[in-house]
């Protein structure tokens, strides 16, 4: 396993990737998005914010940020992070 492997790593764990300028085309992927996404804003509005941040869509540009972001942090520990703190960088 990764934790097993390496002392020190970032795993960083999105939800859907959306985003144009993608190689690959992902229907499946683009649909369930905009669904997932329009669910987790009604239950953002309903009182479940930590739930839609967390697994809310990311486009490939801010993914491409966070994992930058995370990656070059001095950490002397293992990190594994997840969906919402993605948004914030």
């Amino acid at each position: 396993s990764l934790a097993e492997s390496y002392e020190n790593y970032v795993s960083i764990r999105p939800s859907f990737i959306t985003g144009a300028g993608r190689d690959d085309s992902r229907p499946m992927e683009r649909i369930g998005a905009t669904l997932s996404d329009g669910l987790l804003g009604t239950l953002g509005l309903l009182g479940g914010r930590r739930l839609r941040n967390r697994y809310r869509s990311i486009t490939n540009v801010q993914l491409a940020r966070a994992v930058i972001h995370f990656g070059l942090l001095d950490k002397a520990s293992a990190q594994v992070v997840e969906g919402e703190s993605l948004h914030d960088v």
